[in-house]
């Protein structure tokens, strides 16, 4: 079982309707990682609290997720609209930042895609290296689509291989 929690110490995220709207995305794409790796990991979500400092990180998740500019906290710091649209470290940090700064888009028709960018990152919190196939979701290059992103076969299958599932669909 991997807890995780989204959280929002730099108070970026200002309405409680697009910090729900991120919380469904992110119960989306860590349900379609659950469901291809066929129960062999749970994803629980843990309430947010108020969390004044950054170093606040909660002692009972082991992924934090949240957005934020410049400097953070961590050795890479965002730099701002058209860079690196976010980062996340493999196990065991368990962490995942998303540049506040960039035009976030939950229907992936205007701006970077956060459904994309989110199920991308969170098979870097799994342990997914980038794959060269382009139709896969851990491929290297932002792919942006107004269909919801899906795990290809090739992202399942370098995920069967990583866990020793030999499973593939």
């Amino acid at each position: 079982m991997i807890s995780w929690s989204f959280r929002d110490p730099f108070q970026l995220v200002r309405s409680r309707e697009k910090r729900n709207a991120v919380r469904a995305i992110l119960r989306s794409s860590f349900d379609q990682w659950e469901k291809a790796l066929g129960g062999y990991l749970l994803f629980i979500e843990k309430p947010d609290r108020k969390f004044e400092l950054i170093s606040d990180k909660p002692n009972n998740v082991n992924i934090d997720i949240y957005f934020a500019r410049g400097y953070h906290g961590c050795k890479e710091a965002m730099d701002g609209r058209g860079g690196i649209v976010a980062h996340s470290k493999f196990p065991p940090k368990g962490v995942l930042h998303l540049d506040a700064d960039e035009r976030w888009s939950i229907d992936g028709k205007r701006g970077v895609d956060l459904r994309y960018t989110l199920l991308h990152e969170i098979g870097h919190l799994l342990g997914m290296r980038h794959l060269i196939r382009k139709d896969a979701i851990m491929n290297p290059e932002y792919q942006s689509t107004p269909e919801t992103p899906k795990l290809s076969y090739f992202d399942r299958r370098a995920l069967y291989r990583l866990y020793q599932l030999h499973k593939y669909q």
